[in-house]
């Protein structure tokens, strides 16, 4: 896919004067158009506009201009001429109803053009699009990459197509053909948007105020400026590229690396355990959730039993768990693994005390008292040093009897799930023998084994922290002696990096998290 257009459309070359002058431009660049009343019901792009929506239906169109009364004025005049859904999006709209209109516009039945002031080309993606309509152009360069950015973003299938429409002779042909000509914009990545309009802004608009007015003084003029920006723009690229890091560059991207990467993200994507998951759970805390045909789901905190449930708005939240929607809709959330609300949830779960504690039976032939432990291994250091790249709070199991035998490899956590039946604990207690010295010793003989267990655990992490910080550190010292942008903090954080990453591994502690007392018998329960 070429990032850009690689045939560029300068849309009709029409020949009026009902159009918005250089005096306009000038106004709208300076912010001085409050008082600019802007009727395009004579203006030939407007009649351009809807033969070229009538004659791609039902293609997806943007437009961009520069101002909110400009959007205003060009939907009113084009609803004149055609029947087309028309989408606004200007800053004179609540964020709610742009949300709206945004999100009409993604639908495939939605608006097939929406009408965009300069915030339009801002933050907003619209990848699912493939015609960009600039009504106008800006006079600040980076303004213009950052509108086709809308359009040629991750998602984007298909070439780009820009289409310019401009009055041949007025002003807007003088910018149209300095961008074209002269900066290669419209067909090709521009960097460095304020240095082109530093340095030629005021002579262009110039131009443009002038422009037909002197014939062939004129087009020597904008020819010399053309040439002269084109010329700059080589120097300015040549200046830029030798201040790439090739080095960086060259190991920043692995291509097998980045297969891996996304063969997994493709495979988490394709998985469903995710939306079970996080839909039982919530429904366990009686978040009400409403589902939709597209696979969208709609999360109602309102009577959940958790006052504020968190990640979750109290007006409620519009989720999905498909990327390829989310990118189509931003205004819809997208529910991933590592998205806050699963980790709230997931995080409320853990946290909660029902459920630490359990008492039951498990028929066999041999009577038996066991307890089983879930522990927490647990690196307590600075957030700055991602410990958890190397150790992650790890769950622990440990699983002992009243003989202090370790029967963790033998009682297999869904085996041991499975024939489980839930008992009265008060009952048990009554029954000679059984004391809280009994029960003490038994979680003192779990520790034990859940801190050998730990220890396998906390080697096995130091190794990784070791192997990967050391590597790191290394090569920082060596890249040191031969590039003087490599700073001595940056070496010496590295080294500190590793020394208290090993030292918070090493210190990591178990936490009991929750415990389970099972009484084994061929009469147990009953």
């Amino acid at each position: 896919m070429n990032r850009y257009l690689s045939a560029l459309f300068l849309g009709v070359c029409l020949s009026s004067t009902a159009i918005a002058g250089c005096g306009d431009d000038r106004a709208e660049d300076d912010g001085t158009d409050g008082a600019l009343r802007y009727a395009f019901k004579e203006d030939p792009r407007i009649a351009w506009l809807a033969d070229f929506l009538l004659g791609l239906r039902p293609a997806k169109v943007l437009l961009i201009c520069k101002s909110q009364r400009k959007a205003i004025g060009i939907e009113a005049a084009l609803l004149e001429r055609i029947n087309v859904k028309v989408g606004l999006f200007h800053e004179g709209l609540p964020l709610v109803q742009r949300d709206r209109n945004a999100a009409w516009f993604a639908e495939p039945d939605g608006a097939q053009l929406l009408v965009c002031s300069e915030i339009g080309s801002e933050g907003r993606n619209f990848q699912f699009a493939h015609h960009l309509v600039l009504f106008d152009l800006p006079l600040n360069p980076g303004l213009l990459e950052q509108r086709i950015g809308r359009l040629d973003r991750i998602g984007q299938t298909q070439t780009i197509r820009i289409h310019v429409p401009y009055v041949a002779g007025s002003g807007e042909a003088c910018v149209v053909e300095w961008y074209h000509r002269g900066l290669g914009a419209f067909e090709t990545p521009l960097h460095g948007g304020d240095d082109y309009q530093t340095e030629f802004k005021a002579r262009l608009l110039e131009l443009a105020r002038h422009a037909g007015e002197n014939g062939p003084e004129d087009r020597a003029a904008l020819d010399a400026l053309v040439e002269e920006t084109a010329a700059f723009r080589k120097a300015l690229t040549l200046k830029m590229q030798r201040g790439r890091d090739r080095l960086l560059e060259l190991n920043s991207f692995d291509p097998v690396v980045a297969e891996r990467v996304l063969e997994r993200v493709r495979a988490a994507d394709a998985d469903g355990f995710l939306r079970d998951f996080l839909i039982a759970l919530l429904d366990h805390f009686g978040v009400r959730i409403r589902e939709f045909e597209e696979g969208d789901v709609f999360l109602d905190p309102s009577h959940a039993y958790i006052e504020g449930f968190p990640s979750i708005p109290a007006e409620g939240m519009l989720a999905t768990f498909s990327r390829a929607r989310a990118i189509a809709r931003e205004d819809i959330r997208f529910i991933t693994p590592d998205h806050a609300l699963v980790r709230d949830a997931i995080d409320l779960l853990v946290d909660a005390k029902a459920g630490t504690a359990a008492f039951g039976f498990v028929k066999s032939r041999t009577p038996n008292l066991v307890l089983e432990t879930i522990f927490v291994l647990e690196a307590v250091a600075d957030s700055r040093w991602h410990v958890d790249r190397f150790l992650a709070p790890t769950p622990v199991r440990a699983v002992v009897d009243v003989r202090g035998q370790d029967l963790t490899p033998t009682r297999e956590s869904g085996a041991l799930a499975a024939d489980f039946v839930d008992g009265t604990i008060q009952r048990f207690l009554e029954r000679p023998g059984f004391n809280a010295a009994l029960l003490k010793t038994l979680v003192a003989t779990a520790t034990a084994r859940a801190e050998e267990s730990a220890q396998a655990l906390k080697t096995a992490a130091t190794a990784r922290a070791e192997t990967a910080l050391r590597a790191e550190w290394q090569r920082l010292q060596d890249l040191a002696k031969i590039n003087d942008h490599v700073r001595p903090e940056e070496v010496e954080l590295a080294g500190r990096q590793l020394e208290l990453t090993c030292a918070a591994i090493t210190a990591a502690r178990l936490r009991l998290d929750s415990i389970r007392l099972v009484v084994e018998g061929p009469n147990a329960g009953t």
